[in-house]
């Protein structure tokens, strides 16, 4: 319960300092520059890769409860991978940023951000622990925002640090649930898109 009352009390806190939220939506394309590998010897050798390079495109909402403050929501992204394959995520866990704009100039503004995001895995049955321990990102970036138009702005940002848990099973090579922790300091994700405010 704890969980879920501090997230509705912030975002009832923060609402009650602008007089009506801003809504804004947004498309943004993605290159994602951060690769973990494990490899495995069971005879041959195994490659397991738990984060890997990849090309994305994403539908964000964004909530502006001040002029310069937002809490960002990932709503469904595609993602194809370098090594091959490709991914579809439509809602399927908690991925929110909240960003900070500095006021300085008018139309192009540097900006802060820092989110995290966080899978339950509720499609696990209870016997597998991928259901219990949950996987997390948590990530801090730095951007820049152009107002193209009144209700058009454009955005850059740059992913500068991520902090991480990924977990999988090695099937069916083993009934084993491997809990893997990692972080990385550097350029990890580009993001570059438009968004339009209602």
């Amino acid at each position: 319960m704890k969980k879920i009352a501090l997230p509705i009390g912030i975002l009832i806190f923060f609402s009650m300092s602008y007089p009506q939220p801003k809504i804004e939506f947004g498309i943004k394309t993605t290159r994602f520059m951060m690769e973990d590998i494990l490899m495995f010897y069971g005879g041959t050798w195994n490659i397991d890769v738990l984060y890997e390079y990849y090309w994305g495109v994403s539908g964000e909402l964004l909530i502006g409860f001040t002029k310069n403050l937002y809490i960002r929501f990932e709503m469904f992204g595609i993602k194809k991978f370098d090594r091959g394959g490709a991914g579809i995520n439509v809602l399927s866990d908690l991925n929110a940023d909240l960003i900070f704009v500095l006021p300085i100039g008018r139309s192009f503004s540097p900006l802060v951000y820092c989110g995290f995001s966080y899978g339950r895995f509720w499609d696990m049955p209870m016997n597998d622990c991928r259901g219990i321990d949950p996987a997390y990102e948590l990530r801090v970036g730095l951007g820049a925002q152009y107002q193209l138009q009144k209700k058009i702005k454009l955005f850059l940002e740059t992913e500068i640090y991520t902090k991480y848990q990924s977990q999988y099973r090695r099937v069916p090579l083993e009934d084993m649930v491997y809990s893997i922790y990692g972080d990385a300091l550097g350029v990890n994700r580009i993001n570059f898109g438009a968004r339009l405010g209602l």
